[in-house]
């Protein structure tokens, strides 16, 4: 079964490839090609290189995080995929992104919630079962398939803190915001260096983790609600400020090339920093 994995910059470009080794290690075949979006952009022959995969292709997946204007081929790439009645699943941060693509996935509904299940949970088992499930579900391979595991969608990154009443408060305050797949990935480092800083520093801090965006699948109240729930009128009184360890803006989105933006809600004028 040959699978076309395409990836933005910002992703963890090792977690479809390791999870493709661990189903060889198992003793079963996958094929599994992935490109970046910069790579397909920057270099035609990328893109060539991408479209010869679509031959035998059982499944696309392409996975953005700001969304499919900044992949600049992808309607090129789409009609290819059309032309070849080939299944694509598209993961994007945008939900108008899924939603207008979702008709180019040719399976049920059902398959359709579970493939975006376990890309939207994330993480390296997730990954594996993803795969597992197609190798089953469409090459009627006989392996181990576990349910998506599941990790909160937003929540306070301190041990043993799990409400805002217990967390630790100094007379001022810093609230540190980073996105939810740091905590499934275990990609951490710089997010515990940063805390560390802080805290040695005399400041209060109070690490929240988040997705962005709502989702029904991962159980995400988006940022703005993740912050008016771990960041209450009592807290903001002694915020300094909120440092975001997120890759892109929260106040905008940029539409490349032709200088427009789409304003988004400014949570941070009512929390007041």
């Amino acid at each position: 079964m040959r699978i076309l994995n395409i990836i933005c910059d910002m992703q963890d470009n090792g977690l479809t490839p390791n999870a493709a080794k661990r189903i060889k290690d198992d003793g079963h075949s996958i094929d599994v090609w992935q490109f970046g979006t910069s790579d397909i952009d920057s270099h035609e022959k990328y893109f060539a290189e991408a479209v010869g995969v679509l031959d035998d292709c059982a499944l696309v997946i392409i996975r953005v995080h700001a969304g499919l204007t900044y992949f600049k081929k992808f309607d090129r790439l789409k009609d290819e995929i059309s032309k070849k009645g080939i299944s694509l699943i598209v993961q994007s941060e945008l939900p108008e992104d899924v939603r207008e693509n979702r008709p180019l996935f040719r399976g049920s509904e059902e398959d359709y919630v579970a493939i975006r299940t376990y890309i939207e949970l994330g993480g390296s088992d997730n990954e594996y079962n993803l795969l597992a499930w197609l190798l089953r579900e469409i090459d009627g391979a006989d392996i181990d398939v576990k349910a998506p595991s599941r990790h909160p969608a937003q929540g306070i990154y301190l041990p043993n803190v799990d409400d805002v009443k217990d967390i630790p408060l100094k007379d001022v305050n810093v609230a540190v915001v980073f996105n939810q797949n740091n905590v499934v990935n275990d990609n951490l480092a710089h997010i515990d260096a940063l805390i560390e800083e802080l805290g040695s520093r005399d400041v209060g801090v109070i690490p929240i983790y988040l997705t962005p965006n709502p989702s029904d699948i991962l159980g995400s109240i988006g940022i703005n609600e993740s912050l008016r729930r771990y960041l209450p009128t009592d807290i903001r009184r002694s915020l300094g400020s909120i440092v975001l360890a997120l890759p892109f803006s929260q106040l905008c989105l940029s539409d490349p090339g032709d200088g427009t933006e789409r304003v988004r809600e400014n949570i941070f004028d009512e929390i007041g920093v």
